[in-house]
């Protein structure tokens, strides 16, 4: 219980320092923090001070999502005892301002700030005013974003996930990374292609095959670009498909290059391999806990609840029929009501599994869930932190578990270490995995 009262009597000191620090600032500036310490608290503090300061002021709160706009961000200001403020203010989503025009507040709010600073979406900021400004996110990843954040205002106060989970304020977390080798031995990667005289065609092939076909092209036709002079392509390589000063030769190749490295990219995403240990995993964890726990040497969770993590949509709903993402139904409305649907079951306990893509990084307090499995991922830090932030919500004694699946000698080992950068590796947990 001391804990408790500790952890939130520190989160409440980090809060009142953002503020003061934000009106030290003018009054703009940016919030790095963790998930976990109260940015949302932060908001709905500084729109009190706001209305109690200027009565009748115009307040916008930015969010990406429409779970956030529609649900959290109310559910938070009821939390705190706030509903006159809530009722007070406009809450839109990103999407929807960016071709905004004119438009002037008094004070501008911007949770999971990093969202916003795309070209399309920061044009908001840049087509209309306002007096006072904070963006709160837990990450600023990437040198363009944030070249757009400098031009919000500074970083007032940064702390990290990882330096509250070691400060008490979060509960900690293990981290298991689970190798395993691309499947050489079963043909269950379907690879379709155009024939000239017969239209589409498919055949099998096994991962290990697939992955280095597309791999081998990929590292000679990068190495054919770099003797021309195309050095550190990336996705560079897109907009030199595009520039007429390009000789036809150089894009050819350059074509060539994207095409083997997507390739390579969309099989990594959808491994069947990954499907199969995600499941066992799961199977693992609810039905053999106790020898699982031994295993690796940390006791599981007396009630696992599960999120399992990928890129692709198919992908994830082989793993767990409980899903969340944007291609369950082909209308937005009948879509939102199926995820909710999924979300419910899995905060009631009715299920113990939810998967998904990109729908429940931000906005989502799921409950209970203490254990997360990375099926597929790209190199994406912002991702990986906000993936982990979902198992951020435990009391501070509790312990998350995170299991990342890693095909090694492949490229999901540099996606995995980018994704992972900031984090300790020493105190990571090594299993390998056979295929059978």
């Amino acid at each position: 219980m001391t804990i408790k009262i500790n952890s939130a009597q520190k989160k409440s000191e980090i809060q009142k320092i953002v503020i003061d620090e934000w009106y030290d600032n003018d009054c703009k500036g940016i919030f790095l923090g963790g998930t976990g310490l109260g940015k949302t608290k932060v908001l709905v503090e500084i729109c009190k001070l706001q209305f109690k300061e200027k009565p009748g002021s115009t307040i916008l709160i930015g969010v990406p999502t429409r779970r956030l706009r529609d649900a959290t961000i109310k559910e938070e200001f009821l939390k705190w005892d706030a509903e006159d403020v809530f009722n007070k203010l406009r809450i839109e989503c990103y999407d929807t301002i960016r071709n905004w025009t004119d438009t002037n507040w008094d004070l501008i709010l911007l949770d999971e700030f990093d969202k916003i600073l795309t070209p399309m979406r920061f044009n908001f900021l840049l087509n209309n005013s306002y007096n006072r400004i904070l963006g709160v996110t837990a990450t600023l990843e990437g040198a363009e974003k944030q070249r757009l954040a400098s031009q919000v205002g500074p970083i007032i106060y940064r702390y990290s996930t990882d330096t509250a989970a070691k400060d008490g304020l979060v509960n900690k977390s293990v981290n298991i990374v689970v190798r395993y080798k691309l499947n050489n031995l079963s043909k269950n990667v379907i690879v379709e292609y155009k024939s000239k005289s017969e239209g589409m065609k498919r055949f099998y092939t096994t991962e290990k095959a697939n992955y280095d076909y597309h791999n081998n092209i990929f590292i000679e036709s990068r190495e054919k670009l770099e003797l021309l002079g195309y050095t550190s392509l990336g996705n560079n390589a897109y907009t030199l498909i595009k520039n007429p000063l390009v000789p036809p030769e150089h894009k050819k190749l350059i074509g060539k290059y994207v095409r083997a490295m997507k390739s390579r990219k969309d099989l990594l995403m959808a491994l069947p391999s990954a499907v199969k240990i995600s499941k066992r995993l799961i199977t693992g964890i609810n039905e053999n806990k106790a020898k699982f726990s031994e295993y690796i040497n940390h006791e599981l969770p007396e009630n696992p609840k599960i999120l399992v993590f990928s890129e692709v949509t198919k992908h994830v709903d082989e793993i767990t029929h409980n899903t969340v993402h944007s291609n369950k139904a082909k209308k937005k409305k009948e879509n939102d009501i199926l995820s909710m649907e999924a979300i419910n079951k899995f905060n009631s306990g009715e299920e113990t599994v939810l998967g998904a893509c990109q729908a429940i990084n931000v906005g989502e307090n799921l409950v209970g869930a203490n254990i997360g499995i990375f099926a597929s991922y790209y190199s994406s830090e912002t991702n990986g932190q906000q993936r982990r932030g979902r198992l951020k919500r435990l009391d501070t004694q509790d312990i998350a578990f995170n299991f990342f699946l890693v095909a090694v000698d492949t490229q999901m080992e540099v996606w995995f270490n980018n994704m992972t950068k900031e984090m300790n590796k020493d105190e990571f947990i090594y299993i390998d995995f056979k295929h059978k």
